[in-house]
């Protein structure tokens, strides 16, 4: 795609990239559907839905208050599973949109 005319300083047409700004779209909420822990260690597997292409922070929390970064993931497909690792006394944890 180039510019024409209408340009402040009308420069010469040249190759320019495209933005497109959307108001008004809200990604959906990412959501935990399963966690499992192997047995006998502090390793789990959760299992999230989101939106492909985005990114999330997993926090974990015993108490609701202090949040812990376990990790930062790339959601690759709508459903996605991670291995993480945690303490074992965590009991509640969360996936926050962005790196």
């Amino acid at each position: 795609m180039t510019h024409s005319v209408d340009l402040p300083g009308n420069p010469p047409p040249s190759p320019q990239r495209v933005s497109v700004v959307l108001g008004g779209v809200t990604p959906p909420a990412p959501v935990i559907i399963a966690l499992e822990r192997s047995p006998g260690t502090n390793e789990f597997l959760l299992t999230f839905v989101a939106d492909p292409g985005a990114y999330f922070t997993i926090l974990t929390s015993t108490n609701l208050t202090d949040w812990t970064v376990v990790r930062s993931v790339l959601a690759e497909t709508t459903t996605n599973t991670v291995s993480v690792t945690s303490h074992a006394d965590v009991g509640f944890w969360r996936l926050r949109r962005g790196q």
